[in-house]
Parts: structure tokens; C-alpha cells; sequence
């Protein structure tokens, strides 16, 4: 099981699981240079220390055909879900054999996932209070929830708020249990 670089990347998506904790979803697709690779795989880089510039890389490979086949160029794409997406992160990069990729993850798409306590400590806007005792404030549908839910909420972190305290979340998902992925 012999396993080498992909030709070329030719596009990066990242999309971002609505779970508890978050997760990352990588796609990479690209190109082979004969028809019948398989398994392809995102390998991600170990590292001692996280990345300066908050790029996690990731190397694209698969296993080649064994028999002699045509030389065509052919499509490829393997997917890497990211468990545990650290702090830092701000993208990753994708390795071929002949080129690379960098795919950034956008700081207004970026879901976060909290659990805590809803109170009553907002002035403008619903506050959630967590166990670290981190303020939130949330904007959007609570599907009924109250001062004193017990609840996870999952959104993204709004640039601009009204609120006036707290991180805002706008919220996309909210509930007694955590989001499954």
C-alpha cells in the first residue's frame, strides 16, 4: 500500500460542523495523472508548537494504480474532519506534488459552540453565563428558552453588536443537548 502526492490541488473548501466542540471539515479536490488512485487522504503535519501564522498544513495523497494504465489526467478528492479546531486557526494548506493550496478560514464564518446557563445579566440582549464564568450575549431565535435554561448554543461571533457586553453570538442553534455532527 504504497501511497504518493497527488498531481496537483486544485481547490480547498472548509466548512465548519455545528457540534460541541466545533469541528472542521476539509475537502480538497484535485488531479492524478492516470486513471485508478484510490483512498485518497488528508495527512495533517505534526507540530510541536502551533504554527505562527495559524496555516495548519496537510499533505494530499492516495495509492496509484498497480497495473500499467493510461496516462490521463484524472480527478481526485479526499475529506479530513478536524476534530478539535485550535484557537490559533486561521487556515490550512494543502500539499501536492506540484503545487499547493491555502484555504483561510473567515473570521465572520467562524462557529462557536458554548455551553452555559442563560441569566438575566443583559442590558440589551440574552446573556449566557458559562462555567468558566465567560459572558456571552446572544442575538436571534432562542426557541423558547429562559433566565436559568441550561442550554448550547452554536453561532457565529458577530463583528457588531448592540449588546453593549459579552462576545455576541448570532444565533444559529440552540438547545438542551449538544449538536451531533
Amino acid at each position: 500500500m504504497v501511497q504518493n502526492k497527488v498531481l496537483e490541488v486544485q481547490d480547498v473548501q472548509l466548512s465548519i460542523a455545528e457540534s460541541f466542540p466545533p469541528k472542521l471539515n476539509i475537502t480538497a479536490k484535485g488531479t492524478v495523472t492516470t486513471p485508478g488512485w484510490k483512498n485518497a487522504e488528508l495527512i495533517p503535519y505534526i507540530y510541536i508548537q502551533p504554527p505562527v501564522d495559524g496555516i495548519y498544513d496537510f499533505d494530499f495523497i492516495a495509492e496509484p494504480p498497480e497495473n500499467i494504465v493510461a496516462q490521463v489526467i484524472t480527478s481526485i478528492e479526499a475529506n479530513y474532519l478536524l476534530q478539535s479546531i485550535p484557537d490559533n486557526l486561521r487556515g490550512v494548506r494543502i500539499y501536492a506534488s506540484t503545487n499547493s493550496k491555502v484555504a483561510l478560514l473567515d473570521n465572520r464564518s467562524k462557529t462557536i459552540c458554548v455551553k452555559g446557563v442563560l441569566t438575566d445579566e443583559g442590558v440589551e440582549c440574552q446573556a449566557l453565563r458559562t462555567a468558566a464564568n465567560e459572558l456571552y450575549t446572544l442575538v436571534g431565535d432562542l426557541k423558547g428558552f429562559q433566565v436559568g435554561d441550561e442550554v448550547y448554543v452554536s453561532g457565529t461571533i458577530a463583528e457588531v453588536s448592540f449588546c453593549q457586553q459579552g462576545i455576541t453570538i448570532a444565533v444559529s442553534w440552540i438547545g438542551k443537548s449538544a449538536p451531533k455532527v
